[in-house]
């Protein structure tokens, strides 16, 4: 998985402890002209002036980024609801609601960013809020650092199920045996546990109070102090879980892709095979047409789904990240600022993106999803029903 879009390029902002991306910075000199006597033409098309910037994140995150984060935490949380009834007889139940789970918060804490760079919601800070909005290191520690954590938690979580997937295709008596529904509720808890120590110093070393403020003449909730040292530790720490994560579900997709093929040539085999009168087993020792082949193949593309979904969500934040590595000037204090911006803010609606669609995919993919989600929705219409005749 890559590094979260919150934190792109704060290897180049590290000295100011500024990790947020301050997509909306004070009124500075607009770098798309040449200020040279007698020069005013645009030097550079990659050079994005700041209005155009400011309009562009503004739609991307302050509206459609509010929306997809608030659509896709309701869906999350039918998603809990729904795998909450079906119970955790199955272990693949138990890894799907630590995903939604964990899709929880990183939609709340974007939720929560998007709306400090909402401008109405600064206007309205400036005389009622009891905290800056505008303040990037405040930003860090009540959004940007928690969804960097919950982030990497959904990709550990996605790693930790394509996994299991693999280990059924190799060796699938002896993971049944292993991997019990309680082990693997162990399995995803450790998972949230350890995340959270490994964000949990920066909170420690960064912490909130009361402070007064110059500019707003009042005293506010702020951050009181900044350790960089363990900033960029912490950070560092989080993108190896995040990278680990990231190119273990490739791995594993692709072996389950290769699997699903596999199955689908024996399967064209046994039924040409069963119309000559022959008996034909799979490799693991199924017959044609039975029920355990048939349930597994159906879990194992659910879950190349999500896993392809995740892949494709996080890969742009990949790209920007090596962009602003590799680039000179592509990071948040460089020539290339704006720019930027903007390709960091299409990356947070991509993991939003990812975070909200996969109620959808159970619905079309899951049958026994949707007859839960199905039974509930009648259960709360007859209830209503029931309540309205009283």
């Amino acid at each position: 998985m890559s590094p979260s879009a919150d934190h792109l390029g704060s290897t180049q902002a590290t000295s100011t402890g500024n990790l947020d991306i301050h997509l909306w910075p004070d009124p500075g000199p607009d770098l798309n002209l040449d200020l040279r006597p007698g020069a005013g033409k645009v030097k550079d098309i990659w050079v994005i002036d700041n209005h155009f910037k400011h309009v562009f994140t503004t739609v991307t995150l302050g509206f459609i980024g509010t929306i997809l984060c608030s659509v896709g935490t309701v869906g999350n949380i039918i998603n809990v609801a729904v795998f909450c009834r079906m119970g955790f007889k199955e272990t693949i139940n138990i890894s799907f609601l630590g995903l939604a789970v964990a899709d929880i918060g990183c939609l709340l804490t974007q939720l929560w960013l998007n709306v400090m760079y909402i401008p109405a919601f600064r206007d309205l800070a400036d005389w009622l809020l009891p905290f800056d909005p505008a303040d990037p290191t405040f930003r860090n520690v009540t959004a940007a650092w928690p969804h960097i954590c919950f982030s990497r938690i959904t990709g550990l979580v996605t790693a930790y199920a394509t996994l299991v997937r693999c280990l059924c295709i190799a060796m699938p008596l002896q993971v049944k045996t292993m991997l019990t529904p309680g082990r693997s509720l162990a399995v995803i808890v450790s998972i949230f546990l350890s995340m959270f120590a490994v964000v949990s110093p920066v909170f420690f070393a960064s912490p909130l109070g009361w402070k007064y403020s110059p500019s707003r003449n009042r005293t506010l909730y702020m951050q009181l102090g900044v350790d960089n040292e363990v900033e960029q530790i912490t950070y560092g720490l989080s993108n190896v879980c995040g990278y680990v994560a990231f190119f273990v579900v490739i791995l594993c997709t692709s072996i389950l892709i290769t699997s699903l093929r596999r199955k689908a040539r024996w399967r064209e085999g046994a039924t040409s095979a069963g119309a000559a009168g022959k008996d034909s087993d799979d490799p693991t020792g199924n017959k044609p047409g039975s029920g355990s082949v048939s349930k597994e193949t159906k879990i194992i593309k659910l879950v190349v789904i999500i896993s392809a979904v995740f892949i494709g969500s996080y890969f742009p934040s990949t790209v920007v990240f090596l962009a602003a590595t590799a680039m000179p000037g592509f990071s948040a204090t460089g020539k290339y600022n704006n720019l930027f911006f903007m390709a960091c803010s299409l990356t947070y609606n991509m993991e939003a993106i990812n975070s909200s669609v996969n109620i959808f995919i159970y619905l079309n993919m899951s049958s026994k999803y949707r007859a839960t989600f199905d039974s509930m929705l009648c259960r709360a219409d007859s209830s209503s029903m029931v309540a309205a005749k009283d």
